[in-house]
Protein backbone atom coordinates (compact mmCIF):
# COMPACT_ATOMS: atom_id res chain seq x y z
CA UNK A 1 0.00 0.00 0.00
CA UNK A 2 1.12 3.37 -0.52
CA UNK A 3 1.67 6.12 2.20
CA UNK A 4 -1.70 7.76 1.62
CA UNK A 5 -3.69 4.24 1.46
CA UNK A 6 -3.01 2.67 5.08
CA UNK A 7 -6.76 2.76 5.54
CA UNK A 8 -6.97 -0.08 3.18
CA UNK A 9 -4.73 -2.33 4.82
CA UNK A 10 -5.71 -5.51 6.34
CA UNK A 11 -4.85 -6.87 9.50
CA UNK A 12 -2.86 -10.34 9.90
CA UNK A 13 -4.88 -12.91 11.46
CA UNK A 14 -3.25 -15.75 13.25
CA UNK A 15 -2.95 -19.56 14.06
CA UNK A 16 -2.55 -20.98 17.49
CA UNK A 17 0.32 -23.08 18.15
CA UNK A 18 1.26 -25.34 20.46
CA UNK A 19 2.62 -23.97 23.74
CA UNK A 20 4.89 -27.02 24.08
CA UNK A 21 8.46 -25.09 22.58
CA UNK A 22 6.17 -21.29 21.89
CA UNK A 23 8.51 -19.33 24.12
CA UNK A 24 7.17 -17.28 27.65
CA UNK A 25 4.27 -18.70 28.41
CA UNK A 26 3.09 -16.01 31.49
CA UNK A 27 1.03 -13.36 30.27
CA UNK A 28 -0.07 -14.60 26.78
CA UNK A 29 -3.74 -15.23 25.72
CA UNK A 30 -3.91 -19.20 25.24
CA UNK A 31 -6.62 -21.37 23.92
CA UNK A 32 -7.49 -24.80 25.97
CA UNK A 33 -7.95 -27.71 23.66
CA UNK A 34 -10.27 -30.92 25.03
CA UNK A 35 -10.97 -33.78 22.52
CA UNK A 36 -13.21 -34.11 20.86
CA UNK A 37 -13.02 -30.55 19.46
CA UNK A 38 -13.71 -28.51 22.19
CA UNK A 39 -11.33 -24.89 22.09
CA UNK A 40 -11.87 -22.33 25.33
CA UNK A 41 -10.91 -19.16 24.51
CA UNK A 42 -10.14 -15.70 26.46
CA UNK A 43 -7.51 -17.58 28.80
CA UNK A 44 -4.09 -16.60 30.01
CA UNK A 45 -1.52 -18.32 31.32
CA UNK A 46 0.25 -17.02 34.44
CA UNK A 47 3.28 -19.52 34.90
CA UNK A 48 6.06 -21.64 32.93
CA UNK A 49 5.21 -25.36 32.16
CA UNK A 50 6.68 -27.17 35.55
CA UNK A 51 6.43 -30.67 36.11
CA UNK A 52 3.66 -32.41 38.13
CA UNK A 53 3.57 -35.39 40.38
CA UNK A 54 1.73 -37.48 37.07
CA UNK A 55 5.43 -36.53 35.07
CA UNK A 56 3.45 -34.31 33.04
CA UNK A 57 4.09 -31.00 32.85
CA UNK A 58 1.30 -28.23 33.12
CA UNK A 59 0.88 -24.49 32.83
CA UNK A 60 -1.33 -22.19 35.19
CA UNK A 61 -4.11 -20.97 33.65
CA UNK A 62 -7.19 -18.29 34.38
CA UNK A 63 -9.61 -16.33 32.25
CA UNK A 64 -9.05 -13.61 31.06
CA UNK A 65 -11.92 -11.91 32.74
CA UNK A 66 -9.64 -12.80 36.17
CA UNK A 67 -6.30 -12.05 34.75
CA UNK A 68 -7.43 -8.07 34.22
CA UNK A 69 -8.91 -8.17 37.60
CA UNK A 70 -6.08 -9.64 39.36
CA UNK A 71 -4.44 -6.05 37.66
CA UNK A 72 -7.01 -3.74 38.35
CA UNK A 73 -7.63 -4.88 41.98
CA UNK A 74 -4.05 -5.66 42.63
CA UNK A 75 -5.28 -8.98 44.07
CA UNK A 76 -4.70 -12.48 43.90
CA UNK A 77 -6.81 -14.77 41.97
CA UNK A 78 -7.54 -18.40 41.74
CA UNK A 79 -5.55 -20.54 38.92
CA UNK A 80 -5.90 -23.65 37.45
CA UNK A 81 -3.22 -26.30 36.15
CA UNK A 82 -3.92 -27.09 32.39
CA UNK A 83 -1.71 -30.25 30.92
CA UNK A 84 1.18 -28.11 28.37
CA UNK A 85 0.07 -30.73 25.14
CA UNK A 86 -3.83 -29.38 25.77
CA UNK A 87 -2.55 -25.41 25.62
CA UNK A 88 -1.97 -23.81 22.92
CA UNK A 89 -0.54 -20.20 22.49
CA UNK A 90 -3.69 -18.05 20.70
CA UNK A 91 -1.62 -15.61 18.45
CA UNK A 92 1.29 -17.92 18.01
CA UNK A 93 1.60 -17.46 14.23
CA UNK A 94 0.58 -14.45 12.16
CA UNK A 95 -1.37 -15.25 8.97
CA UNK A 96 -1.51 -13.18 6.09
CA UNK A 97 -4.90 -11.88 5.06
CA UNK A 98 -6.69 -13.80 2.74
CA UNK A 99 -9.62 -13.64 0.88
CA UNK A 100 -13.35 -14.34 3.42
CA UNK A 101 -13.50 -18.07 3.20
CA UNK A 102 -16.99 -19.82 1.70
CA UNK A 103 -20.18 -19.90 3.79
CA UNK A 104 -20.91 -23.26 3.32
CA UNK A 105 -20.88 -25.85 6.15
CA UNK A 106 -18.49 -28.38 4.71
CA UNK A 107 -16.34 -25.39 3.68
CA UNK A 108 -15.89 -24.26 7.66
CA UNK A 109 -15.25 -28.14 8.93
CA UNK A 110 -12.25 -27.81 11.19
CA UNK A 111 -9.11 -30.08 12.82
CA UNK A 112 -10.57 -30.85 16.16
CA UNK A 113 -7.27 -31.85 17.05
CA UNK A 114 -6.08 -28.03 16.87
CA UNK A 115 -7.66 -24.41 16.74
CA UNK A 116 -8.75 -23.15 13.83
CA UNK A 117 -6.78 -20.18 12.21
CA UNK A 118 -8.88 -16.86 12.62
CA UNK A 119 -8.53 -14.37 9.92
CA UNK A 120 -9.74 -11.40 10.26
CA UNK A 121 -13.39 -10.18 9.48
CA UNK A 122 -14.32 -6.74 8.72
CA UNK A 123 -16.55 -5.12 11.88
CA UNK A 124 -19.57 -3.99 9.17
CA UNK A 125 -19.50 -8.14 8.55
CA UNK A 126 -20.01 -9.54 12.09
CA UNK A 127 -23.40 -9.11 13.58
CA UNK A 128 -23.60 -8.31 17.24
CA UNK A 129 -20.30 -6.17 16.95
CA UNK A 130 -20.46 -4.98 21.07
CA UNK A 131 -18.29 -6.59 23.70
CA UNK A 132 -16.41 -8.66 20.08
CA UNK A 133 -12.30 -7.90 20.47
CA UNK A 134 -10.91 -5.65 18.05
CA UNK A 135 -8.25 -4.63 16.01
CA UNK A 136 -8.34 -1.03 14.43
CA UNK A 137 -6.41 0.06 11.05
CA UNK A 138 -4.62 2.96 11.95
CA UNK A 139 -1.73 5.14 9.68
CA UNK A 140 1.49 3.41 12.03
CA UNK A 141 0.07 -0.04 11.36
CA UNK A 142 -3.04 -1.84 12.96
CA UNK A 143 -3.54 -1.83 16.77
CA UNK A 144 -4.63 -4.66 18.77
CA UNK A 145 -6.05 -5.06 22.58
CA UNK A 146 -9.58 -2.96 21.61
CA UNK A 147 -12.95 -3.84 22.43
CA UNK A 148 -15.92 -2.49 20.48
CA UNK A 149 -18.74 -1.19 22.95
CA UNK A 150 -21.56 -0.17 20.74
CA UNK A 151 -23.19 -1.21 17.60
CA UNK A 152 -22.31 0.54 14.58
CA UNK A 153 -24.41 4.02 14.16
CA UNK A 154 -24.55 7.30 12.32
CA UNK A 155 -22.16 9.86 13.70
CA UNK A 156 -22.73 13.76 13.44
CA UNK A 157 -21.10 13.64 10.15
CA UNK A 158 -23.40 10.66 8.57
CA UNK A 159 -20.58 8.28 8.52
CA UNK A 160 -20.84 4.84 9.83
CA UNK A 161 -18.76 4.43 13.08
CA UNK A 162 -18.87 2.19 16.18
CA UNK A 163 -17.48 2.94 19.90
CA UNK A 164 -14.23 1.06 20.87
CA UNK A 165 -12.02 1.58 24.02
CA UNK A 166 -8.70 -0.84 25.41
CA UNK A 167 -9.56 -4.20 26.45
CA UNK A 168 -8.10 -2.69 29.93
CA UNK A 169 -10.60 -0.01 29.80
CA UNK A 170 -12.83 -3.11 28.76
CA UNK A 171 -12.45 -5.13 31.83
CA UNK A 172 -11.93 -2.33 34.23
CA UNK A 173 -16.13 -1.10 33.31
CA UNK A 174 -16.89 -5.02 33.81
CA UNK A 175 -15.35 -4.99 37.51
CA UNK A 176 -15.39 -1.49 38.53
CA UNK A 177 -18.39 -0.39 36.77
CA UNK A 178 -16.13 2.70 35.82
CA UNK A 179 -17.08 3.98 32.23
CA UNK A 180 -14.53 3.21 29.76
CA UNK A 181 -12.78 6.01 27.91
CA UNK A 182 -14.41 5.23 24.62
CA UNK A 183 -14.23 7.25 21.34
CA UNK A 184 -16.11 6.63 17.98
CA UNK A 185 -14.17 4.88 15.10
CA UNK A 186 -15.00 4.52 11.55
CA UNK A 187 -16.42 1.12 11.03
CA UNK A 188 -14.20 0.53 7.74
CA UNK A 189 -10.99 0.62 9.91
CA UNK A 190 -12.05 -1.60 12.66
CA UNK A 191 -11.85 -5.58 12.20
CA UNK A 192 -12.64 -8.39 14.48
CA UNK A 193 -10.45 -10.95 15.82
Amino acid sequence: MGGGEWYLSVPAGWRALPAAGAGPLADRRVVLVEPPGAFRYDVRAVSEPYPAEDAELYVDVVSEHDWYRSRIRREPVPTSPYRLDRVWVEQGEELAAAPPAPGGMFERLVDVNSPPPRPPRRGGDVPDLAGRRVVVVQPGGPVRHRRAVSEPYLDADGDVAVTICSEHDWYRWVITREPPRAEPCPLYLVWVE
